[in-house]
C-alpha cells in the first residue's frame, strides 16, 4: 500500500510506521490510514468468522508488512472483542507459512 501510494498517487512520500490517533502531517496520515485499512479488513473477516462459526476464529499473521500494522490490528481486534464481551485472543505470527507447508507435505510423502 505504501509503495502504491508513493508511486501512483500525486507523488506522495513513502511513509513509514508513523501512526497517530489524529495525524497532523502527511507521513502520519499515510501510515495511520494504511494501518487502519488493514486492521479494519482483518476485523471485518474476524466478525464474519464469528457469525459463521459461532466463535471467534484464530487469527494468523504472516508477511513483511506485519510490523507496520501490528499494533493497530491488535488494538482494534481486542477492542472489538472487549465490546462484545469476549476474551481477547492473541494473533499468532507465522514466520514462513509457505515453507512450513512445503515441509509438512514433504514429510508426508512416501518418496525419499
Amino acid at each position: 500500500m505504501r509503495a502504491s501510494l508513493a508511486e501512483g498517487t500525486a507523488h506522495l512520500p513513502e511513509a513509514h510506521n508513523e501512526l497517530a490517533a489524529y495525524p497532523t502531517h502527511t507521513h502520519q496520515a499515510i501510515g495511520t490510514g494504511i494501518a487502519a485499512a488493514q486492521a479494519g479488513a482483518l476485523v471485518r473477516q474476524w466478525l464474519i468468522g464469528l457469525e459463521y462459526y459461532g466463535h471467534g476464529p484464530i487469527v494468523y499473521s504472516a508477511g513483511g508488512g506485519w510490523p507496520l500494522v501490528k499494533e493497530e490490528v491488535k488494538r482494534l481486534l481486542h477492542y472489538t472483542q472487549q465490546q462484545m464481551g469476549l476474551a481477547q485472543t492473541p494473533i499468532e505470527w507465522l514466520e514462513a507459512p509457505v515453507l512450513d507447508g512445503l515441509c509438512a507435505l514433504a514429510l508426508q510423502s512416501d518418496h525419499p
